[in-house]
């Protein structure tokens, strides 16, 4: 599993927040990422990026808090 950050995510909001990466073909829990980093899925060779899971988690986490933040 590799994760690829680019930048900071949540730059509208000032904050940094963390998403979780599910596999959208497999259904694997990847990662906890941030918003604009790219997780590997080993068993589907591929690539997975928050626009492909828009639908399918809309979980995040502050890396600064203790608190799964389900809806913004």
């Amino acid at each position: 599993m590799g994760v690829n950050p680019e930048k900071g995510a949540g730059e509208e909001t000032g904050k940094k927040l963390m998403i979780q990466f599910i596999c959208p073909k497999c259904k694997r829990d990847l990662a906890w990422a941030y918003e604009t980093a790219s997780v590997y899925c080993r068993p589907c060779d591929r690539w997975v990026t928050a626009e492909q899971l828009k639908d399918i988690n809309p979980a995040k986490i502050d890396p600064n808090q203790d608190q799964l933040l389900l809806f913004e």
